[in-house]
């Protein structure tokens, strides 16, 4: 899909539906993705797995059809229906045949706004399996520990798959309670990409289907406190292999005006293809230390500030030769500006992976809602390239120097063995 070819029409029908349809010929087909805002960020304390329950509910059937009946309808469209839960949204996707984006198009809202809440128990089992599988690997036990340890009590604390105890919490009442308030057409975008006729989407978008009812949209909820106060330290003993390390504290949210310059950080810290980043060249490489060694700043940004964040696992013997290494590079990225080559090749990657990931239509109706939900523009590739290339080093620098706070960082191990790692130097 060439970019002169791509053409974005925007609307918001009178029912409050936002809509966003690109028309792109290449092939017969089409991806719709219909982002409601009402992921785990709007989980009521002590329900942590509420929003991903009632997402779960959207596919065990509607006020019109049973699970079987919704599934065959989608299959007999030559499409596959698929739900995802995030901290921010939960998202109904299709991708099929051209010809029949009306129908996908009219299950899909049938499916946000006339679920039947059906299987519930069978969703809930579906989700303590998840919560269990994230529970038994340590990767994700560290995530969450770090994430539990750098936002206390905030939503964004918790796994969107929620914890034990909360989906135990978790009744048809509350789960229908939740529908009602979130699951509004002023709470939802659609994003249509493919071989589509736009005036045709945007008219079937304007319908006010059965079940569609107006409401609000309630604020987003604010992080707070923005830092906690000291660092802080976490042990976890999980019989496992290697000790799993995170390193970090509070980052910025998706609107910051430093989010592009520290993009081009993170390629250079930690997060570029294979190990050419410094943290993976520092740790393994030259030190033999651990085999995956990760960092980044933007990730997890955006409507509440993410994280800034530094990962590796590696042997018990060696947790504190790796936690030197990965405070000494973050020292250098904060006591010296990048040399002009690294930002160049951090450009580089940074332009080619947008590039391959705005080139099926699943990654270009995902980037139209990501920009429809940050307010940004919906400018193009050339655009993107285009002002990454205006970034120098010592822009990179002042990013680094006000985003990472080494006397701020908090650490969580996670392993067979419980060492001391010390908060200082």
């Amino acid at each position: 899909m060439a970019e002169a070819a791509r053409q974005v029409i925007r609307s918001a029908p009178a029912n409050g539906l936002r809509v966003l349809v690109e028309r792109a010929t290449d092939v017969p087909l089409f991806t719709a993705l219909l982002c409601v805002e009402a992921g785990s960020r709007y989980d009521p304390a002590g329900c942590h797995g509420l929003s991903s329950a009632t997402a779960g509910t959207l596919l065990e059937g509607t006020r019109a059809r049973s699970a079987s009946e919704l599934a065959l309808a989608a299959e007999s469209l030559g499409t596959e229906l698929e739900v995802l839960a995030s901290y921010e949204t939960v998202t109904i996707a299709a991708t099929g045949p051209a010809g029949c984006v009306g129908d996908v198009l009219r299950i899909m809202f049938e499916m946000a706004w006339a679920p039947r809440f059906g299987h519930l128990q069978t969703v809930l089992d579906r989700q303590r399996s998840e919560v269990a599988e994230e529970l038994a690997d340590p990767y994700q036990v560290c995530q969450r520990a770090f994430f539990q340890t750098i936002y206390g009590h905030h939503p964004r604390a918790h796994s969107p798959a929620g914890s034990p105890d909360g989906i135990a919490g978790v009744r048809e009442a509350g789960v229908r309670a939740f529908h009602e308030r979130h699951y509004s057409p002023e709470r939802c975008t659609l994003a249509v990409v493919g071989d589509v006729v736009p005036e045709a989407v945007l008219e079937l978008a304007g319908a006010r289907p059965n079940g569609w009812r107006a409401g609000g949209r309630p604020a987003p909820r604010p992080i707070s406190p923005r830092r906690p106060r000291a660092p802080r330290a976490r042990f976890v003993k999980m019989d496992c292999r290697q000790v799993h390390l995170c390193v970090g504290h509070l980052g910025i949210a998706r609107l910051d005006p430093r989010y592009e310059a520290a993009q081009i950080l993170d390629a250079i810290l930690g997060d570029s293809a294979g190990f050419g980043a410094r943290l993976a060249l520092r740790l393994r490489e030259t030190e033999g230390l651990a085999y995956v060694v990760e960092s980044d700043t933007t990730e997890t940004a955006g409507l509440d500030p993410g994280l800034f964040r530094a990962y590796t696992a590696t042997s018990a013997e060696n947790v504190g030769a790796a936690l030197f290494g990965i405070r000494d590079e973050l020292r250098r990225i904060i006591d010296e500006p990048p040399s002009a080559d690294e930002v160049a090749a951090a450009v580089a990657h940074l332009v080619g992976r947008r590039l391959v990931d705005c080139e099926t239509m699943e990654g270009r109706a995902a980037r139209l809602l990501r920009a429809e939900r940050y307010g940004l523009a919906l400018d193009g590739e050339g655009s993107y390239a285009s002002r990454l290339a205006s970034i120098g080093p010592a822009d990179v620098h002042d990013a680094a120097r006000s985003i990472i706070d080494p006397g701020a960082m908090s650490v969580v191990v996670v392993g067979p063995v419980l060492p001391t790692v010390s908060l200082r130097g």
